[in-house]
C-alpha cells in the first residue's frame, strides 16, 4: 500500500482521448474540478507560438495558454458569467493561472502547465530500466549467497559425474561402494579426491545455471508486464506506428475534396507539416484523418459562415485540439444557426439515452 507521502507526489497520466469519451461529453453543469481539467486540456500544447484570428482580432498565444472569453467559458461549462469570473479570480489568487486581456480578449496562462504535460521520455525510460534494475538486484543477491553460503548438498545426491579415466561414469551410490572396496586394496586416494572435486564443481555449475535461467525468465515476464502497462498509460497503439504515409496522395486528396475552401496545399511539405500529419495519423489512424477532412468540408462554420468570418486552414485543422473537435462533431451544422456554439447537435435526451444504454451494457457484461 502507498504511504501518504507517495500518494501526494508524482502524476496520474491521462490520455487526451478521455475528453472524447461520451461520459465526459455528456451535457451537464461543470464542477470546479471539471472546469480546471478543461482549462488544462484546452491550453495550447505545442511549444511554438500561434497567431489566430478570434472575434475579429489577431490573438497570439503559446504553450500553456488558452484564449477564452468569459462568455465562451460560461456556455462551455453551463455557468453564469459571474460564476466564471469568480472562479478565474480564485485560480489567480492561488497562483494557478494568470490572465492578460491586452490583446482585446482574455488569454489564460496555466502557471505550471509543463508539470502537467511532461514528455514521455522520462516515463518510458523509467519503465524500461526497471527490469534491468530488478535483474541486477537478483544477480547481486544470488552472488552474495554463493559467496557466504558453501554448497552443503551432499555429493551423494548427484546422479551422474565424469570420473577419472580409471573409472566409468557411475551412480553416486555405486561410486561410494567402489571407493570403500578399494580401500582394502591400498588404492591411492588421489583419484577419489579428484572425482569428489569434479562432482562438487559440476553440482555447483548446475545450480548456478538453473538460478540464472530462472532470473532471465523472470526478467522477460517483468519486461512484458511493464511494457503492456506503459502502452496502456501512454495510450499508444503500436500498430498505428507502422502506417506509411503517402504525403503526395494525401495532399491531392485534400485539395480535390476541399476545392480551395481551406486554401491549396502544395508539395513539397515542410518538415513541421509532415510532423503534424504524422502525429495525427499515429493518434487516430488514416481513416479518421480522411473523416476529418470530409466533416470539415461539410461544416458551414469552418467555411466562414460565422460572426467572425473565420475560415479554417489546413494547418489549423491538423492541430491536436482542433482535429479532435472536428472529428467529435463540434463544428457540425446546427439547426438553430448559433455559430458561436461548438457543441454536438445531438439532443440532450438522445445523449442521456445513449449514456444510459452504455451503462446498462457495462453492467450486463460485468
Amino acid at each position: 500500500m502507498l504511504d501518504s507521502k507517495t500518494m501526494d507526489e508524482g502524476f496520474l497520466m491521462l490520455s487526451r482521448r478521455f475528453f472524447l469519451n461520451e461520459m465526459w461529453k455528456v451535457s451537464r453543469e461543470f464542477s470546479d474540478c471539471e472546469a480546471w481539467l478543461d482549462l488544462i486540456q484546452g491550453a495550447r500544447f505545442e511549444s511554438t507560438q500561434q497567431t489566430e484570428k478570434i472575434g475579429g482580432r489577431e490573438i497570439t498565444y503559446g504553450r500553456g495558454q488558452y484564449p477564452a472569453s468569459v462568455r465562451f467559458l460560461s456556455k462551455r461549462w453551463k455557468w453564469g458569467d459571474q460564476k466564471v469570473r469568480t472562479f478565474i479570480e480564485k485560480l489567480e489568487k492561488k497562483g494557478m493561472i494568470s490572465t492578460d486581456s491586452s490583446q482585446g480578449i482574455n488569454v489564460i496562462t496555466l502557471i505550471k502547465y509543463d508539470e502537467y504535460n511532461t514528455t514521455n521520455n522520462t516515463t518510458c525510460n523509467t519503465v524500461n530500466n526497471a527490469p534491468n534494475k530488478l535483474i541486477n538486484n537478483e544477480l547481486q543477491e544470488y552472488a552474495t549467497q554463493q559467496i557466504t553460503q558453501p554448497v552443503t548438498q551432499q555429493i551423494t545426491q548427484s546422479k551422474s559425474c565424469e570420473a577419472n579415466n580409471t573409472f566409468n561414469i557411475l551412480k553416486n551410490n555405486e561410486l561410494c561402494n567402489y571407493v570403500t572396496q578399494q580401500k582394502d586394496n591400498t588404492v591411492n586416494n588421489t583419484p577419489n579426491k579428484l572425482i569428489n572435486n569434479e562432482l562438487q564443481e559440476i553440482t555447483t555449475q548446475q545450480i548456478t545455471q538453473r538460478k540464472i535461467n530462472n532470473i532471465y525468465n523472470n526478467k522477460n515476464n517483468i519486461y512484458n508486464n511493464l511494457r503492456s502497462t506503459n502502452v496502456l498509460l501512454c495510450g499508444i497503439d503500436e500498430q498505428s506506428h507502422s502506417e506509411k504515409i503517402d504525403y503526395a496522395a494525401l495532399v491531392n486528396y485534400f485539395n480535390n475534396e476541399t476545392k480551395g475552401i481551406f486554401g491549396t496545399i502544395r508539395m513539397p511539405l515542410s518538415e513541421k507539416r509532415k510532423g503534424m500529419i504524422n502525429a495525427r495519423i499515429k493518434e487516430h489512424g488514416k481513416k479518421t484523418f480522411i473523416q476529418m477532412i470530409k466533416k470539415a468540408v461539410l461544416s458551414n462554420f469552418l467555411k466562414g459562415e460565422n460572426s467572425r468570418n473565420f475560415i479554417a486552414t489546413f494547418d489549423w485543422l491538423i492541430r491536436p485540439t482542433n482535429f479532435e473537435k472536428v472529428i467529435s462533431g463540434n463544428y457540425d451544422n446546427k439547426t438553430n444557426k448559433d455559430d458561436t456554439e461548438t457543441i454536438n447537435t445531438t439532443s440532450k435526451e438522445q445523449r442521456d439515452k445513449e449514456f444510459a444504454d452504455h451503462i446498462f451494457r457495462k453492467l450486463n457484461s460485468s
